[in-house]
Parts: structure tokens; sequence; C-alpha cells
């Protein structure tokens, strides 16, 4: 078997997986935990709170603050929001259309095309003066690439 073959398998081995996660809402489930993650980090950083002092208010121990802020804890209603209590944070659930883009495209109407390498990183400041994107979003934009890439390979 040639390496081209062995390459066109694995990927299609993976684009099986992908799939697979994706339509059972696993792979969703797992950025939605890194969000939630990033999300109390960021609070933790306001509130000037370590994973010691967090632990300590939430009467739990640091390994479990860890799992928390890996994103691998299973959070309930009720742990969300006494996590939130003990940043002096109130807990927001929303439910909101999925959208393909998660860049408002206003941001991007003044950001000049990409026509010559000279200008990328031009391009990428202005972005990124206007636009802080999360790890998080970064999983979903790329999530999102290669659902595109996997539908264009179909």
């Amino acid at each position: 078997m040639t390496s081209t073959n062995k390459h066109g398998r694995a990927l299609d081995e993976f684009a099986h997986m992908y799939q697979k996660l994706k339509a059972s809402g696993e792979l969703d489930l797992e950025v939605l935990k890194v969000e939630i993650a990033e999300h109390i980090y960021l609070a933790m950083q306001r509130e000037g709170v370590s994973k010691a002092e967090l632990a300590k208010r939430l009467e739990s121990s640091r390994p479990y603050v860890t799992k928390i802020l890996q994103g691998t804890a299973n959070f309930t209603v009720d742990s969300l929001a006494k996590i939130a209590r003990c940043l002096n944070c109130q807990l927001e659930i929303q439910m909101a259309p999925i959208f393909k883009t998660t860049v408002p495209l206003q941001i991007l109407s003044d950001v000049p095309t990409v026509t010559d390498t000279r200008h990328f990183r031009a391009v990428e400041k202005n972005i990124s003066r206007h636009v802080s994107l999360s790890p998080a979003v970064h999983a979903r934009v790329d999530k999102e690439n290669l659902d595109a890439d996997l539908s264009a390979a179909a």
C-alpha cells in the first residue's frame, strides 16, 4: 500500500469519526465545556482569585478546580451557580441560534482583502485590534472550517 493510500484512508477514518462525534453532539459539548472554563478563568483573573482560593470558596479541592479550568469537569446548573457566586458573578444562560460565522461581518468590512502576503501582517493587526478571539472561539472556527473542508471533499 502506498503512503498516499494510507493517508487517504486515515483521512477517511478521521472524517468518519468526526462526523460521528458531530452527529452525537459530543463535539459541541466539549467546545461548550472549554468555553465555560474560559469564562470561569477570566472571572478568576478579574477577581484576583487563585485556584487555591476558589477551591476554598467552593469548599472543594484544588484538583477539582484544575478539572474545571481544563474543561473536563461535568458541570451541573447547581455547580455553575455556586462557582459564579464564589466569583462574585451571576450565572446567565441563554440559548442562541447557531451561526456559521463567529466574527461579526461589520468588523471585517474595513479590513482590506489580502491579495499579497506582504499585507498579511497589517490585516492580522487590524483584525486583532477589533477582535479578541478566545481559544474556545478558535476551536469553534476550526471545527466549522473542518466541517466545510469535509463537505467540500465529499
